[in-house]
């Protein structure tokens, strides 16, 4: 995706990318720079679940691109998935949201709730809107950021609602990500910041400057993704259980269609 013309003079970032590090992204870091630099990105974030080593072999090539990267790890906790940016290290899975924020906000980093109160097909759960309410009331571990636009089709059909509640009840800075898991798909959601670094970026996240862009991933697009992540999985855990996984992929497309056309 090429970045529209209107927003040249502000920063341009994806805060939401898997990379091949990732159990169900498919791209190499540097595949995914190449793609980013294409789209007339400043900034992008990996995201890999529970694991930065995609993130930190990108950060090494930033000057070859001329794409600035931060270290990021999507996480599964107790309530849900949340995107720590900014990151020195690892945070383990499984722990408790408050514990997960707490250790993001040690390292320095920032949080950002992802892809917020939706649900869909083979993905792990979201944070709801009662943990999300619980966290802000706590200044402590407030998170610094959500999700407003995410590119993938569900986020078509959720991105008013995420502006709504945002606005209404939760007032954290707006950000966009792709949620990319091939490098076709990079720069699909964008978060726009006045300034061009990762540091800017990440002033402007504090300061609740920052706006949001971009596009959606088509529903094709998306099925095809899905269907790689079977056969990807399906080869860790043999064929056997491959079959079996690939065995309702057309049954869930079908739901899926059914489920956006109504």
């Amino acid at each position: 995706m090429i970045i529209k013309e209107t927003h040249k003079n502000l920063g341009k970032a994806d805060l939401h990318i898997h990379s091949s590090y990732s159990y169900d992204g498919f791209s190499k870091p540097e595949a995914i720079l190449k793609e980013a630099s294409k789209a007339g990105l400043d900034v992008i974030a990996i995201t890999d679940h529970e694991e930065v080593k995609g993130a930190k072999e990108a950060e090494k090539l930033e000057k070859k691109y001329g794409v600035e990267v931060i270290v990021g790890e999507e996480i599964l906790t107790n309530e849900g998935e949340v995107l720590g940016l900014f990151l020195k290290e690892k945070v383990k899975p499984g722990k408790t949201l408050k514990e997960t924020v707490k250790e993001i906000h040690k390292q320095g980093g920032l949080v950002v709730i992802p892809h917020p109160f939706s649900w869909f097909p083979l993905t792990r759960p979201p944070i709801g809107i009662k943990s999300l309410y619980k966290l802000v009331k706590d200044r402590d571990i407030s998170p610094d950021a959500i999700e407003v636009l995410n590119a993938t089709p569900m986020g078509k059909y959720t991105i008013e609602r995420n502006k709504r509640v945002n606005e209404k009840i939760f007032s954290l800075a707006e950000v966009g990500g792709s949620d990319a898991h091939i490098e076709q798909h990079v720069g699909m959601g964008v978060t726009l910041f006045p300034g061009k670094t990762k540091e800017d970026l990440k002033a402007a996240i504090l300061k609740k400057e920052t706006k949001v862009s971009g596009g959606f991933i088509s529903r094709a697009e998306h099925a095809r993704v899905i269907k790689k992540n079977i056969v990807k999985i399906g080869k860790k855990i043999g064929k056997s259980a491959g079959r079996k996984l690939l065995k309702p992929y057309y049954k869930l497309k079908e739901s899926i269609n059914h489920r956006l056309d109504h």
